[in-house]
């Protein structure tokens, strides 16, 4: 049974097998190392555990084992605006996590957050990723030539604003 919930130590083996099994997923953390239990149990005390006004991360829990992460950065409340990004571990795409815990993560940050619109960006060599923002009702905001000369990387900006939030798809 899946579930969205907040992180805690107790899923610091749990992302060092996510990390430790796809060298794609480096890319979700910037410069940190995940590659020992120390580490792992650091980067969920610091960054996914804690909660703020302004950044929020949620585990995709699979029967009590945490498979990846959907987040909310850069609230910003007096635009109502915030960034989302997610991952899965490689044991667990190709499952519609993805989707889901993102549409969960929209819902929250619409109704909860009362922000009106989402952005998030995905390389364009990540198809999948595409296929799960597309399926959440995120659109173009940005064309992939303006956003690669802009993050001078092959990145595809898309966005979803609030009024999506009653549609079927979310």
């Amino acid at each position: 049974m899946q579930k969205f919930r907040p992180w805690d130590e107790s899923d610091t083996g749990h992302l060092l097998r996510a990390f430790g099994a796809n060298d794609d997923l480096a890319t979700q953390v910037g410069d940190t190392d995940l590659s020992t239990l120390e580490r792992c149990q650091e980067f969920i005390a610091l960054q996914l555990a804690p909660s703020s006004p302004s950044v929020r991360n949620f585990a995709i829990s699979v029967d009590g084992k945490a498979v990846g992460n959907v987040g909310i950065e850069n609230m910003e409340h007096r635009h109502a605006t915030g960034r989302v990004y997610y991952w899965v571990s490689a044991e667990a795409q190709g499952q519609g996590l993805a989707s889901c815990s993102l549409a969960s993560a929209t819902r929250w940050a619409f109704e909860r957050r009362d922000l009106l619109r989402l952005e998030l960006g995905h390389r364009v060599n990540n198809p999948a990723s595409c296929i799960v923002a597309l399926k959440v009702g995120f659109n173009i905001a940005i064309s992939q030539r303006a956003a690669g000369r802009l993050m001078r990387r092959p990145f595809c900006y898309r966005c979803l604003f609030a009024r999506a939030a009653n549609s079927s798809r979310t």
